[in-house]
């Protein structure tokens, strides 16, 4: 209890002291590609195959969200009407939904499937698989608790901030496309996780 109490004092302040930030949320918008890049230099230069398999999973995330969007999402939506798919909502983007791509801003009108969040399922996935990684492949959870929890609340914020700029800042996705793209990104790194890790 005392976790999300302490989760939403600082969602409240990370709220106040961003809002009017362009370039932290500039950052979150240009994720999608320029977290690939310093995951892909960090292992040119360390040679951790920790974070090669990252960077893999990162890379399989990337390239199913345009499938997941215009393909399976598109039709699962189809069949109902109106657009709608269940718990999570209308599938399209909000009305007039401009510039909604990873790194131009412009004024031009997105043509793109929303559900799901393409940047929330990165972000997801990324974390989730740090998260994985930190939960079963390191003893920080039992060496350093208060370093584990910190880190562990930082990659929580990080999907909370991504999903925050996404509906409100750019006001390109619904609050449903971001929960949904959150939870696919997880179990993609769930599943790349399992598979590098099968030893």
């Amino acid at each position: 209890m005392n976790n999300i109490y302490l989760f939403s004092h600082i969602y409240i302040y990370m709220y106040y002291l961003f809002s009017s930030i362009n370039i932290i949320n500039n950052q979150f918008r240009s994720f999608p590609l320029d977290i690939q890049l310093y995951i892909l230099l960090f292992y040119l230069f360390t040679n951790n195959k920790n974070l090669l398999y990252l960077f893999i999973t990162g890379l399989i995330s990337e390239c199913s969200v345009p499938i997941l969007k215009e393909v399976i999402f598109k039709m699962l939506c189809n069949c109902y009407k109106k657009d709608y798919f269940p718990l999570f909502g209308n599938c399209k983007r909000p009305s007039g939904a401009k510039g909604c791509d990873s790194c131009l801003n412009s004024d031009k009108l997105s043509t793109s499937y929303g559900m799901p969040s393409g940047h929330a399922q990165i972000m997801g996935c990324i974390t989730g698989y740090i998260y994985f990684y930190l939960k079963y492949k390191t003893e920080l959870k039992y060496k350093n608790k208060k370093k584990y929890n910190l880190l562990i609340g930082l990659l929580f914020m990080l999907n909370i901030y991504m999903g925050y700029t996404r509906v409100y800042v750019t006001k390109c996705h619904t609050i449903g496309h971001v929960i949904l793209g959150g939870l696919i990104g997880l179990s993609i790194s769930y599943l790349c996780f399992k598979y590098f890790n099968k030893k």
